[in-house]
C-alpha cells in the first residue's frame, strides 16, 4: 500500500464533496433580496460549496435547491453584491430562507473587464495561474477561460489576488468545469509561500463514452492521496489503513542559502576581479552569489507521525 504524507499543501482540484451514500435528500429552499431596497435579485448563484450542487434564482428571487441531509455550506453571489456563506445543518425541518445580499463598492477597475491589459498584467495572470492551478498533469491541463475577472495587485514582494465575479476554469484532464469564486490569494515571492480562499462549484464536461471512461479513471486516480481522500479517512478514523501519515511542519532557515553577507562579500570580491583575464577563484564566487536565488526558509517534516482525530464539521 501507497505512503502518503500529508504536511503542508492542499492540491487544487479536489474530487467532489458533500455527504455520502445513504442520506437523505432535503430541499433548501427560499427566497434572494437586496438589501437595500428589498428587491428580488433574479439569477443568483445558489450552490453547496466544494460541489456540484447548485441553482439560480428565479426572476422572483426564489431557490431551491436539493441536498443531503447534514452539514453544507451554501455560497450566495451575484455581481454586483457582497457574496453571503451561510453554514447549517440543514434536515427536512429546515425552514425556508431569506438570503438579504448586500451591495458591493466596486472599484473601477474591477468594471474595466474589456480594458487593454499591460504586458505586467499578462505576467501576473502567468504567474498566478502557474500557482493556482499546479503544475500537475491535471494543473497543466485545466485553463482558466476568463482571466479578465480577475483582480490583480502586483507589488515588488507579493502577489495578491481576488475575482470579480466566477473564474471559469476548465479541467480537461479530469473532464469538470469549476466555476470558482476566489475572496483571495496571496503569492509571497520572497519565501515561495501561496496562501488563498475561495468557493468552488462543479459541473460535468459533455464527451462521448470513451472520454467518460477515461475521465471516470482519472477522477479515481487523482481521488488516492488527495485532501477528499485525506478528509474521508480521517472522518472515518482510518488514515494509517488508508496509508496516510500526518506530521507536524515547520519553516527554519534554508542550510543551502548562505548569510546575506557573505552573499554581499562575494559580489564585491567578483567586482574586483572583473578586469582580470583569468581568476582561480571567478567560477566559485559565481556560484556563492547564484545561491541568492535559493528561498530564505524552507519546510521541515516532523520526524515522528502526529496522532489526530475527527474534531467533526
Amino acid at each position: 500500500m501507497f505512503k502518503q504524507l500529508i504536511a503542508v499543501s492542499i492540491a487544487f482540484f479536489l474530487l467532489i464533496g458533500g455527504n455520502f451514500i445513504n442520506a437523505q435528500q432535503v430541499s433548501i429552499s427560499g427566497r434572494i433580496v437586496d438589501g437595500s431596497t428589498k428587491e428580488p435579485l433574479p439569477f443568483a448563484s445558489v450552490f453547496i460549496n466544494n460541489s456540484m450542487q447548485g441553482t439560480v434564482s428565479a426572476e422572483n428571487g426564489q431557490f431551491e435547491l436539493m441536498v443531503n441531509d447534514g452539514f453544507h455550506e451554501i455560497v450566495v453571489s451575484i455581481v454586483g453584491f457582497e457574496r453571503l456563506v451561510y453554514q447549517a445543518d440543514f434536515t427536512p425541518k429546515s425552514p425556508k430562507y431569506l438570503f438579504e445580499l448586500a451591495p458591493l463598492v466596486v472599484e473601477m477597475k474591477e468594471l474595466e473587464v474589456n480594458a487593454v491589459r499591460s504586458s505586467e498584467w499578462y505576467e501576473n495572470v502567468r504567474i498566478f495561474q502557474y500557482h493556482f492551478l499546479g503544475n500537475s498533469e491535471n494543473g497543466i491541463r485545466s485553463e482558466i477561460l476568463n482571466p479578465a475577472v480577475l483582480v490583480i495587485d502586483g507589488q515588488e514582494s507579493s502577489l495578491k489576488v481576488r475575482s470579480a465575479d466566477f473564474m471559469e476554469i476548465e479541467n480537461h484532464g479530469l473532464g469538470l468545469r469549476i466555476r470558482y469564486l476566489l475572496s483571495s490569494f496571496e503569492y509571497d515571492i520572497e519565501e515561495g509561500l501561496v496562501h488563498y480562499m475561495g468557493y468552488p462549484s462543479y459541473e460535468e464536461l459533455d464527451g462521448g463514452r470513451s472520454k467518460v471512461n477515461r475521465w471516470t479513471k482519472a477522477r479515481e486516480r487523482a481521488y488516492l492521496g488527495s485532501w477528499m481522500h485525506f478528509k474521508r479517512a480521517l472522518r472515518d478514523g482510518t488514515l494509517s489503513e488508508e496509508g496516510f501519515e500526518v506530521r507536524s511542519v515547520e519553516m527554519i532557515p534554508n542550510p543551502e542559502r548562505p548569510e546575506d553577507h557573505v552573499i554581499e562579500e562575494a559580489k564585491e570580491r567578483l567586482e574586483e576581479i572583473q578586469g582580470l583575464s583569468y581568476s582561480l577563484f571567478r567560477d566559485s564566487l559565481t556560484a556563492l552569489v547564484e545561491k541568492e536565488k535559493l528561498p530564505r526558509k524552507i519546510e521541515k517534516v516532523g520526524k515522528e507521525p502526529m496522532a489526530i482525530g475527527w474534531m467533526g464539521q
